[in-house]
């Protein structure tokens, strides 16, 4: 019902109709919801969603994109993503991959379509992708990787050290992450402390790609230059 008036004002009737639901139902539902200061009825009465109702909404909309994923989230461990970018508004924005190959497969694809960066947090450097890597270099793509501090770096990377080839190391890698100027991607590890690649969440959404840029910079800040 908030959502509907939150789209427009709307009268009793109207409200009636839309939910088929009688009349009398819906006057103790407006009841309820105007005690609770979530609406507001005009002179002509219409029915109107109150400032504080539409807080209410947007945080119900990151409740409902729990409830929705509930498997996932009870399976992989989001705190060790620090609070402050548990963004769950931008989080929304993106989709579940469905088995370990699609995920492969966009994170190759990442690299191919890149023209301005690539940005990449990750437990291992993926052999496969160290000559597209180079060649994307080459072309003018500029690269910010962040790996852990005992990985046995190609040296196609080392010898490309520079501004426009960076890499940096952490103790322990919390998660695994992806992304360019159009995509971004995320995978988180399960409960058993594992990075799991087969439900990763990507979006091309300007606000998804906000919140992943956002952990990336934050790990980014924290990670040690590789000498």
């Amino acid at each position: 019902m908030l959502r509907m008036l939150k789209e427009k004002p709307m009268r009793l009737s109207h409200i009636s109709n839309k939910l088929e639901v009688t009349t009398a139902e819906v006057s103790r539902h407006l009841d309820r919801l105007g005690k609770a200061r979530l609406i507001e009825r005009n002179s002509e009465n219409y029915y109107n969603i109150t400032p504080f109702a539409t807080i209410v909404l947007s945080e119900y909309s990151n409740f409902d994109f729990l409830t929705k994923n509930i498997d996932f989230f009870v399976n992989h461990d989001l705190t060790l993503i620090p609070e402050h970018l548990h963004w769950f508004n931008s989080m929304a924005y993106g989709n579940f991959t469905e088995g370990t190959l699609e995920t492969s497969s966009i994170i190759k694809d990442a690299s191919v379509d890149a023209k301005k960066f690539i940005h990449v947090i990750s437990e291992e450097v993926m052999r496969g992708l160290v000559e597209i890597d180079a060649k994307k270099n080459d072309e003018g793509v500029v690269f910010k990787k962040i790996y852990p501090k005992d990985v046995q770096f190609p040296s196609e990377y080392e010898s490309r050290l520079s501004d426009t080839f960076e890499i940096r190391t952490l103790e322990d890698i919390p998660l695994a992450m992806k992304m360019n100027e159009k995509i971004a991607g995320v995978a988180l590890r399960d409960i058993n402390g594992k990075v799991d690649y087969s439900a990763a969440l990507v979006g091309e959404n300007e606000y998804f790609r906000r919140w992943i840029s956002a952990i990336f910079e934050y790990y980014w800040n924290m990670a040690k230059p590789l000498l």
